[in-house]
């Protein structure tokens, strides 16, 4: 496995589908609801089809794994980065079923810029995550 290529914004996001959770790293801008048609997304569709096209055609790219993560975090420690590790905690999170996000990104409102019948909240994310998920806290996931 190898470490995360680091972007200019770049945020570690966990999404919920179906019952599966699914890490990201991708740039806060990908996070914009109301601009996934720059991407193709035919946004007059369903809003649970809109964000399924968008995870599946467009953010695919952007998945991790855990190992990922964690080894991104131990290698920017070692060389000296612990400032840019701390941005690898979570800072989206997407709850497909309940039609919520939720960011604590400081910069980006993207909580403001969510679709029809779905809900932001700009709070910390990291409570969201299942406790098996939360690598930060978990040196067994």
């Amino acid at each position: 496995m190898k470490n995360i290529k680091l972007k200019p914004g770049g945020v570690i996001s966990y999404v919920l589908e179906n019952g599966v959770g699914t890490w990201y790293y991708a740039e806060i801008q990908k996070w914009i609801m109301t601009d996934w048609g720059q991407f193709g997304v035919d946004m007059d569709q369903e809003s649970r089809t809109i964000v399924t096209d968008f995870l599946h055609n467009v953010l695919s790219e952007d998945q991790v794994e855990i190992s990922q993560i964690k080894e991104t975090i131990e290698a920017l420690w070692a060389d000296g980065k612990g400032l840019q590790a701390a941005f690898f905690l979570p800072m989206v999170f997407v709850d497909v079923a309940n039609r919520q996000l939720y960011s604590n990104y400081y910069d980006v409102p993207i909580e403001r810029a969510v679709l029809a019948g779905w809900e932001g909240k700009y709070e910390e994310v990291k409570n969201k995550i299942p406790i098996a998920q939360r690598y930060w806290e978990n040196d067994s996931s």
